[in-house]
């Protein structure tokens, strides 16, 4: 429920103030785990972004590093000058990634055990990276694959669609950078202008 309260209200925002955009979607994974994120694409001018977030939960590789789960939280931004060839467009940009995990340890204080948060791993890259996107099908039926590529990985997508005037809504897949970075189904949500 509180996926689909984000997803409404970045929806919102979207339809509110990105009246510019040529297109731009809202999209949250479904599962356990799974993100959500948005992106626009010519949204000021020949310039666009990405970002997704989520977090995960993993099990301690040891009680030495964590006496509980360990919960990881991914964000990938990514801004990019996106050239249109018909339906093909290719860009160059750069992308930011940023990934922590925290886990607990017990400690004692003045005798008595508390449930401290331990941080096990904070780390960020920013690097160049590359767009590539196909338009596929035609209104109502609508479709695209896209690829970003960083120094990370590949974060690639394929999602396929309804369109009535300016709304279109449907489904696709992600598969992340990494093995590690979360990679499923999703659905999506947006507008074209």
């Amino acid at each position: 429920m509180q996926r689909v309260m984000i997803l409404a209200l970045v929806l919102w925002a979207v339809l509110t103030t990105s009246v510019a955009a040529n297109d731009g979607i809202t999209w949250i994974g479904l599962g356990a785990g799974a993100s959500f994120g948005a992106e626009f694409h010519h949204a000021l001018g020949p310039f666009g972004f990405l970002t997704q977030g989520g977090s995960l939960e993993h099990p301690s590789p040891d009680p030495a590093v964590s006496e509980t789960s360990i919960r990881e939280s991914q964000v990938l931004s990514a801004v990019f000058y996106e050239y249109e060839f018909g339906g093909i467009s290719a860009g160059i940009g750069a992308a930011r990634f940023a990934r922590s995990q925290v886990g607990t340890k017990t400690i004692v204080v003045d005798g008595d055990s508390v449930a401290m948060p331990v941080k096990v791993l904070s780390e960020t890259s920013t690097s160049l990276a590359g767009i590539g996107r196909a338009k596929l099908g035609q209104e109502p039926i609508i479709g695209d694959v896209q690829a970003l590529v960083t120094s990370e990985g590949v974060l690639w997508s394929v999602r396929a669609g309804y369109q009535i005037e300016h709304l279109r809504v449907g489904v696709g897949y992600q598969a992340g950078p990494t093995d590690d970075w979360w990679s499923g189904p999703l659905i999506f949500a947006g507008i074209v202008w």
